[in-house]
């Protein structure tokens, strides 16, 4: 029984943190929206508590880790757009890969061990076969890509060192909005 799990949604309040925390809902947890409000919207905060902060600090993410008793982590927060990426890379380094750091970092000190990764796509590159599986060699073309492939990397030597468990979703555009109000708002 899933009932009052408590699960940790980091970019919750954008487009596809926002459906997973109504998909959580609907499944018996409780989806605890973790973002910084820097893209996301609070109005797509629907299922469950918000809780404004920034990955890249592992104080606060401990902080709502504990405070809600979370047992799991889907972590959608990061920056996203591979033209962006290209013109500040930095960017992209900071919030996806910082994200991940203070992620972890906070997740292992409240004791977290179970997290599913919002990946990408672009991690592959220009694929050297169609259609692509995820035994495809993974060759990203842009820092988009490449800080959600070395996220990934990080992932494998947490899990390796110290028994995390985790998943690591590499999926294609996502689009549409539904009846409740959340999806691409202005």
């Amino acid at each position: 029984m899933t009932s009052g799990i408590s699960v940790l949604v980091t970019g919750g309040a954008g487009f596809i943190g926002s459906h997973a925390c109504k998909a959580l809902k609907s499944a018996g947890y409780v989806p605890v929206t973790f973002d910084n409000l820097s893209t996301g919207h609070a109005r797509s905060v629907k299922f469950g508590p918000l809780v404004q902060g920034d990955v890249r600090d592992a104080d606060a993410v401990v902080a709502a880790l504990r405070d809600h008793d979370v047992r799991a982590i889907i972590h959608f927060a990061a920056s996203a757009y591979v033209g962006e990426s290209m013109r500040n890379p930095g960017l992209y380094y900071d919030n996806n890969l910082g994200g991940m750091i203070g992620l972890l970092k906070g997740a292992k000190t409240a004791g977290v061990d179970k997290i599913v990764f919002s990946s990408s796509c672009a991690t592959y590159g220009i694929p050297a076969q169609l259609p692509i599986s995820e035994d495809c060699a993974q060759d990203p073309i842009n820092p988009y890509g490449r800080t959600k492939l070395i996220c990934e990397m990080v992932l494998r030597d947490h899990a390796a060192a110290h028994g995390l468990r985790f998943a690591a979703l590499r999926y294609f555009n996502a689009a549409g909005a539904d009846l409740d109000g959340i999806g691409h708002l202005p």
